[in-house]
C-alpha cells in the first residue's frame, strides 16, 4: 500500500486489460504512484485489512496453492449519482459490467 495515498480524496486512472494474471481485469496507469514509497502489509491466515476506496493498494501474485479473496462494501447516501456513462472498454473501470442498463 501507498501510506497516506487517500488523503487527497481522489480515484487515480486504472487500466482495464484482459490479462488473466490480473483478478479486476485492472491496473494503475504507469506514473501513478512512485512504488519506493510502497509498505508491505503481510496478513496471517484469517486476517484481513480494510482500505478506503482513495487508498493505493495492490498484491504480488498469489503463489500459494491457497485461494486469496478480496471483499468491496460501498456504502453511499441517497443523494449519490450513478454515472451510467462509465464504459470498461474506455479504461474508466476494471469491472465489466454495462452500466447503462444496470439496474439500482
Amino acid at each position: 500500500m501507498i501510506p497516506r495515498s487517500h488523503a487527497g480524496q481522489q480515484l487515480h486512472p486504472h487500466l482495464h486489460e484482459d490479462r488473466t494474471d490480473l483478478t479486476l481485469n485492472q491496473r494503475m496507469a504507469d506514473g501513478t504512484f512512485d512504488e519506493a514509497n510502497a509498505v508491505d502489509l503481510e496478513l496471517q491466515p484469517g486476517q484481513m485489512s480494510l482500505h478506503d476506496v482513495y487508498m493505493i493498494h495492490g498484491a504480488q501474485a498469489n503463489t500459494s496453492g491457497k485461494r486469496r479473496a478480496g471483499v468491496a462494501l460501498r456504502y453511499m447516501p441517497s443523494t449519490s449519482v450513478f454515472e451510467r456513462n462509465l464504459r470498461p472498454a474506455d479504461g474508466q473501470t476494471g469491472v465489466p459490467v454495462n452500466f447503462a442498463q444496470r439496474p439500482l
